[in-house]
């Protein structure tokens, strides 16, 4: 299955609030915004693997 649909999980004002608040965070999350912006992944083990394992969340 291949996801064609545009979808914003984290809106961009938000990360803005956050990297004001905490300033280090700024260029990772930019780096991670344009990077999930630009990126079309096939289903999600391919989005997994586009994301370095030191900053993957567990629920």
């Amino acid at each position: 299955m291949v996801y064609t649909e545009l979808m914003h999980v984290i809106a961009k004002p938000i990360l803005v609030e956050f990297w004001t608040e905490f300033p280090d965070a700024e260029k990772p999350l930019q780096a991670w915004y344009r990077t999930m912006e630009s990126e079309v992944f096939q289903n999600f083990n391919e989005l997994k693997l586009s994301v370095p394992v030191q900053i993957m969340l567990t629920a």
